[in-house]
């Protein structure tokens, strides 16, 4: 007579096969969101640091520059990635995913340069996501002018 070894069944095996297969279709899209989440607040700080960069550099050259990648390290880093764009005119745009999502500019009047942040209107989810995160009425900075005293 010959004895059996205990062992799994065929549909014992299937069982955690189906079983895994569920938890995996419900833990990828979780762990995708966690990845833009990232994302977009390493894009919040890269637009923290320029503003901050920018009015630093602002406030001890009493002046700007027509490039905004030219007074902040945070833009120079952001477009050698390709996620920002510094042209001349004062003004850059941040991508998110390669999309056009954020625009800083100085604006210069008679008496003052400010430094304003505006959304760009676009129909890519991640960049709605970053510009619901971004206020841009708190990052009105102004450069330099009648009301600054240095």
């Amino acid at each position: 007579m010959r004895i059996l070894k205990p062992a799994f069944t065929m549909i014992e095996l299937i069982f955690v096969i189906v079983i895994i297969g569920i938890l995996a279709s419900v833990m990828i899209p979780k762990m995708m969101a966690t990845r833009d989440d990232a994302r977009v607040s390493t894009r919040i700080i890269d637009i923290g640091n320029a503003i901050t960069e920018i009015t630093a550099y602002a406030v001890s050259k009493a002046t700007t520059t027509s490039n905004l990648c030219k007074m902040s390290n945070a833009l120079s880093k952001l477009s050698s990635s390709n996620e920002a764009n510094c042209s001349e005119g004062n003004v850059s745009i941040i991508k998110m995913g390669g999309v056009d999502c954020i625009k800083l500019e100085v604006i210069h009047t008679i008496t003052n340069n400010d430094l304003n942040v505006s959304k760009i209107n676009t129909p890519n989810s991640l960049c709605k996501y970053l510009q619901k995160e971004v206020n841009p009425a708190l990052y009105e900075v102004r450069l330099n002018g009648n009301t600054i005293k240095y």
